[in-house]
């Protein structure tokens, strides 16, 4: 990651938070996932309004720029905040089991959008 990526707070399991989503491949999970914790926590915005923030810059940017095929945003939007969700599951837990669920988390944080 480059300097300018790291301005933000860092996200425990997931590296830092993003203003932005950069490059000119499809993203990955990660990525969107850095965008969408910006939105969230930095401008404040509600769960659904930061994942639906999310879609849209990736749909405006990547998706209707390729012939990727477009799939419903609220279903875009549910993949996002389901990712939250187990973010906070993971941050909540201390349990023996949370090693193998954090390299869930970070295998599913990299793949692509």
């Amino acid at each position: 990651m480059t300097d300018h990526l790291r301005s933000g707070s860092a996200i425990k399991f997931a590296g830092f938070e993003s203003d932005r989503i950069s490059g000119a491949k499809l993203p990955l999970v990660n990525q969107v996932f850095s965008y969408f914790m910006y939105q969230h926590r930095t401008l404040n915005k509600t769960i659904r309004e930061s994942a639906r923030a999310a879609v849209r810059e990736v749909v405006s940017k990547f998706w209707s720029k390729t012939t990727v095929p477009i799939v419903q945003e609220i279903q875009s939007i549910a993949k996002i905040e389901s990712l939250h969700k187990q973010y906070k599951v993971l941050l909540k837990s201390s349990t023996r089991d949370q090693e193998e669920a954090v390299d869930k988390f970070t295998t599913a944080l990299n793949s692509f959008f």
